[in-house]
């Protein structure tokens, strides 16, 4: 799954199924990426911090319960390796291409 950010700027979640992995893809290189400051914190190497709850409200299935413990239970698998913190609820994702 990604945060996909388009050549107007417009922030979607896309292949949200997939739950093996999770990145942001700029289409815009670069001059929309400010836009997600409002629902992200730059981290270290090209990496941002996004809180759960918004990536939650950006799935088209935010609103099942199937794909949200789905979810929930990607986001616990990823927390020992440093890409969840459960006690701020965000979620690290890194700016690259669209997963194949």
């Amino acid at each position: 799954m990604y945060i996909h950010i388009n050549e107007s700027g417009v922030i979607t979640l896309e292949d949200y199924q997939n739950m093996k992995s999770f990145s942001i893809v700029d289409d815009s290189n670069g001059s929309h990426l400010a836009d997600m400051d409002p629902i992200s914190e730059p981290a270290e190497d090209n990496h941002y911090w996004l809180d759960v709850d918004t990536v939650i409200r950006l799935s088209p299935a935010g609103l099942d319960p199937v794909w949200v413990n789905e979810f929930q239970d990607m986001l616990k698998l990823s927390e020992s390796h440093g890409y969840f913190d459960a006690e701020k609820n965000r979620v690290k994702a890194h700016v690259g291409s669209v997963p194949e």
